[in-house]
């Protein structure tokens, strides 16, 4: 109810969800297999070849990638049903001459020196509870 407001419907979820409705069979976004159906096209009673084409394709890739956040998982989508067209391009002609040149603005990575010679190499590269490599236990954040 608005500030000032001295009557309501009594359904008002229901007399929204009327008008949503109205709106989108107005508009021609509701029941458009109908049309196609009068125009001669043969429509699948089911969305079961989704189910074991495309939309399996993608929880299979989603799965297989957890952990990507929305922009990466969302690209990875395109480019899975990209490739699944009719006459997809191979990925690689879509690479520019400019990405095939290195960029000269890579910082050069400079070792610390440990004093012995000996050990220089392997500086940096052992185990450490620092970097979270440690024993884990619990859950780690899922429900059981």
């Amino acid at each position: 109810m608005k500030p000032g407001q001295h009557w309501w419907y009594t359904h008002i979820r229901t007399r929204r969800a009327h008008k949503l409705l109205a709106g989108l069979i107005r508009d021609n976004h509701l029941f458009t297999w109908l049309e196609m159906a009068e125009d001669g096209y043969t429509i699948a009673k089911t969305t079961n070849p989704l189910e074991g084409g495309p939309n399996k394709a993608i929880k299979d890739f989603l799965r297989a990638h957890r952990g990507l956040n929305i922009d990466h998982a969302r690209r990875g989508v395109d480019w899975l049903l990209y490739l699944r067209t009719q006459a997809p391009r191979d990925p690689w002609s879509f690479v520019t001459p400019h990405a095939w040149t290195p960029s000269s603005s890579v910082p050069k990575v400079v070792k610390p020196e440990t004093g012995r010679e000996e050990t220089n190499p392997l500086y940096g590269t052992g185990f450490s509870i620092e970097d979270g490599n440690g024993i884990q236990k619990g859950w780690g954040g899922r429900s059981r």
